[in-house]
């Protein structure tokens, strides 16, 4: 699915959208970050396995009069650089953002 929507809607980049459903009056986009966007939350580095994940959901913008929640899939990640294992860091999820629910 495209994610484009999310680029140009929402300033969110480096997703795929997994899926898209309806669930009790919202709209949930789920997403995971690219492949070749993982990267360590410790150092940065690329370098990374992934080890297992959790999911996460946000409230975001509504799209018309719907309610919008993204629904993330959070990796877990083994660096192989700086040898940590930490959850990835979503740039929409920064502290002090009002998108964490």
């Amino acid at each position: 699915m495209d994610s484009k929507i999310l680029e140009l809607g929402y300033g969110i980049k480096g997703v795929d959208i997994t899926k898209v459903e309806e669930d009790n009056g919202y709209i949930g986009i789920h997403i995971e970050t690219k492949k070749g966007n993982l990267k360590c939350g410790e150092c940065g580095s690329r370098n990374v396995i992934k080890r297992g994940y959790t999911i996460r959901e946000f409230r975001d913008v509504p799209i018309g009069l719907r309610a919008v929640r993204l629904i993330a899939k959070v990796y877990r990640l083994e660096c192989k650089n700086c040898l940590k294992l930490r959850q990835e860091k979503l740039s929409f999820a920064e502290k002090k953002t009002t998108r964490i629910t």
